[in-house]
């Protein structure tokens, strides 16, 4: 009761075979106890309390009404008052954020689903239990030993509606060849596994070869069917599911009877190695999800030209299957699999699939060629891995909603099509196309973030990737023929791990070279430079490497031919305070590696005074093959970035340690040869720095954004760089910030009125 008082929260009593008037005088019983008499009054008060509140009263007794049903009138109740809170948490919308807001909506969701589901479950498990003492005369059987002696000794009858077996609760399962024709009104089938994984389950019968199947199934999941085929018998006319998995089945019905299909909505097959031939489906116009995974038998498809209500069509490894059908009619098609279908020649027209947004064809080895996809302007992922004799792609240039490219081990593909309308692909892999020569023109491609092309051996020349400002992951390891590499002046900083990867491109040219090295120490910088404004948002994580035995003076002025050096760290002459960021360059030699490695820097900083800080930065990087020879490293990590206490040396000690099935099998396996460093600058003023928040303003004037500038703000910047104003900006309908603004103490908001840009919104400046 503490609790409905000082934290609102909801009291509803149940009183369980007791009279509410009698709580509020129960107190009086412990009198004889020695209870001290302040938590005696504390419970007589409480007691009090929850006798006045409306709940609910189980009397018990034959008179009273089962308490399932006041079970239900509770789980009703609360889920009604729970419904209620959440409409006030949505009402308060404006007092919140979004993301606060759909938080505090998932929560209470949660709970109205978790408490009612179980509730119900329960309940209804306990309903069903007390419908009669016979299993056979229940609505429902879901208690193995119930379902185990029900459909042997053939005890169903027209009460039953619904039957369920986790088969990983038996060993095997007899079954009378009647068992099912006296449940006229059976709707619902679940012999199910729930694994997924292929158990040594075994169906016995009286020796008939099918068991009968009632026309009122709605659904049926039979997994381990241990029948050839459906019965004749069965019309499917009310079916709505149909899924069994690992079973015996050879067809679904004879080819020639003319099923009704109408309500079916999936069917899946997946893992029936004997199954030939899908019947006849041209009735099944309402047919969502077609799946035959792992049907190893079948050999070809239905025509499924009439499916237009068809969005997933799943075949992978069916390894024998030819061709398929036309498809040109399944309109709401968003799913096509095929992968591991290796004797498929040739796909279908697929360009009126409009609706297509994944096709997957990884490991189909005997597919020469895609058909048009022009059409198919909704798809964002084309996997075509390890498709061995795929000689060429069709026209990609239309699928502006493209997103993911997948070539890897297409190793006879000479060509890729113009990928300049692809304006929204992220990922780009061609690992292992060993006959790729060239790569189309990528610098339109604005938001690619992953290009891989490791062991592309007769790939020449990377093109411009000067507006690819995405990218984040660049990967040509063994691109042997490699020799040109493009300057990347708007490589940027990011919010994951970069990564910049040569390992045994040994032709690179030396101008290239120096554009991997330049490409390096910009993206540090920006990493570097990020951290001191504070983006918390980056991973600041940096790996590059190339073939080398050289590390560059520009680049790193401070070298040692071991693995260890000391710097004396330039004195700050300016009056604010600055940071310290550290790139860390390495040579060793590859030649014994073939799996990951863990790059590990040690460094310390001291003053005069003999004040020391330590501290250590440690990467991963995985080869993906075998290397040899020297080879280049530079690394960064935000673990190398300091304050500057007045710091004058700096000492670094860098190891690589050899991983090997996820473990470190010593840190002298692969010796460092030379080391380098480079000392970023990056100053700050000593007061603060801009920072952008989300405001509003009521006057109409305009900002004087020079006269801001003059203002003695705070921020971070390296030596040498004009300051840059932040400007933040709010829609106008964002009504929260008042309540907002109360949380930012010490704000002090420099601003002469607001006015509307010309896009409608609120322009301020705030300064911390």
């Amino acid at each position: 009761m503490d609790c409905k008082r000082s934290q609102g929260h909801v009291v509803l009593p149940i009183f369980y075979h007791v009279d509410p008037s009698h709580v509020g005088t129960s107190s009086d019983r412990h009198k004889s106890k020695k209870w001290p008499d302040d938590a005696l009054k504390q419970w007589k008060s409480a007691l009090v309390e929850v006798s006045k509140l409306k709940g609910w009263h189980i009397e018990g007794g034959k008179f009273d009404r089962p308490e399932t049903e006041h079970i239900k009138d509770i789980v009703g109740s609360i889920k009604q008052k729970l419904v209620m809170k959440h409409q006030v948490f949505l009402s308060l919308g404006g007092k919140f954020n979004r993301h606060e807001t759909e938080y505090i909506k998932e929560i209470v969701e949660d709970v109205i689903k978790e408490l009612v589901g179980h509730a119900s479950l329960e309940m209804g498990k306990e309903i069903v239990s007390h419908e009669s003492y016979n299993p056979g005369e229940r609505s429902r059987l879901w208690n193995p030993k119930d379902v185990y002696h029900v459909l042997k000794y053939n005890k169903g009858t027209e009460s039953i509606e619904g039957i369920k077996l986790d088969m990983s609760d038996i060993d095997n399962l007899w079954i009378h060849h009647s068992a099912f024709e006296n449940m006229l009104n059976l709707r619902y089938i679940q012999f199910y596994d729930p694994h997924g994984m292929p158990l040594n389950k075994k169906f016995y019968t009286d020796g008939a070869d099918i068991v009968y199947l009632p026309s009122e199934l709605r659904y049926l999941r039979w997994d381990y069917y241990p029948f050839q085929s459906l019965p004749s018998s069965f019309n499917p006319k009310n079916l709505a599911v149909l899924r069994s998995w690992s079973g015996k089945l050879e067809q679904l019905w004879n080819e020639n009877d003319c099923q009704d299909l109408g309500n079916l909505r999936e069917i899946d097959l997946s893992n029936s190695k004997n199954l030939r031939k899908i019947s006849n489906l041209s009735g099944a116009v309402n047919l969502k999800i077609l799946c035959c995974n792992q049907c190893e038998s079948l050999v070809e498809l239905p025509c499924l030209d009439n499916l237009t209500s068809l969005e997933r069509l799943e075949l992978s490894g069916c390894k024998n299957l030819r061709k398929i059908s036309n498809l040109s009619g399944a309109v709401n098609l968003k799913f096509l699999c095929c992968n591991q279908c290796e004797s498929l020649v040739e796909l279908p027209c697929l360009n009126d699939l409009t609706s297509l947004e994944r096709l997957e064809l990884s490991g189909c080895k005997n597919l020469r060629k895609i058909s048009n996809l022009s059409g198919a302007v909704n798809l964002k992922f084309l996997c075509c891995n390890q498709c061995e004799s795929l000689v060429e792609l069709p026209c990609l240039n239309n699928l502006t909603s493209l997103e993911r490219l997948e070539l890897s081990g297409c190793k006879n593909l000479r060509k890729i099509s113009n990928l300049s309308g692809a304006v929204n692909l992220k990922f780009l892999c061609c690992n292992q196309c060993e006959s790729l020569v060239e790569l189309p023109c990528l610098n339109n491609l604005t938001s690619l973030e992953r290009l891989e092309l490791s062991g592309c051996k007769n790939l020449r020349k990377i093109p411009n990737l000067s507006i690819a400002t995405n990218l984040k992951i660049l990967c040509c390891n063994q691109c042997e023929s490699l020799v040109e590499f493009p300057c990347l002046v708007h490589f940027t900083a990011h919010k994951e791990v970069t990564l910049l990867s040569f390992l045994n491109c040994f032709r690179l040219n030396q101008d290239s070279v120096h554009n991997i090295e330049s490409n390096a120490m910009l993206q540090i910088q920006s990493l570097a430079e990020s951290w001191a404004s504070r983006d918390s948002r980056l991973g600041k994580k940096y790996l590059c490497c190339f073939p080398g035995s050289e590390i560059s003076e520009n680049d790193f002025e401070y070298q040692s031919v071991n693995s260890s050096l000391k710097l004396k760290i330039i004195p700050n002459s300016r009056s604010e305070s600055r940071f310290l960021a550290f790139a860390i360059c390495l040579v060793a030699n590859l030649t014994c590696v073939n799996e990951a490695l863990a790059f590990n820097c040690e460094y310390q900083l001291a003053v005069a005074g003999g004040e020391m800080f330590k501290d250590e930065c440690r990467l991963y990087f995985d080869m993906h093959g075998s290397i040899t020879g020297d080879h280049v490293f530079i690394l960064f990590s935000e673990d190398m970035i300091r304050i500057n206490h007045g710091y004058d040396e700096a000492s670094f000690k860098v190891n690589i340690e050899n991983i090997h099935d996820g473990k470190e099998i010593g840190v002298d396996d692969i010796k460092v040869e030379k080391c380098g460093v480079h000392v970023f600058y990056v100053d700050t003023e000593s007061d603060g720095y801009i920072e952008e928040v989300v405001g509003n303003f009521d006057s109409h004037e305009d900002y004087d954004t020079e006269e801001v500038q003059d203002y003695s703000a705070r921020e971070m910047r390296p030596a040498g760089h004009k300051r840059k104003v932040s400007l933040a900006h709010r829609d106008e309908d964002d009504s929260d910030w008042s309540d907002k603004a109360e949380l930012w103490q010490g704000l002090a908001v420099y601003k002469r009125g607001g006015t509307k840009n010309e896009d409608g919104r609120l322009w301020l400046v705030l300064i911390l």
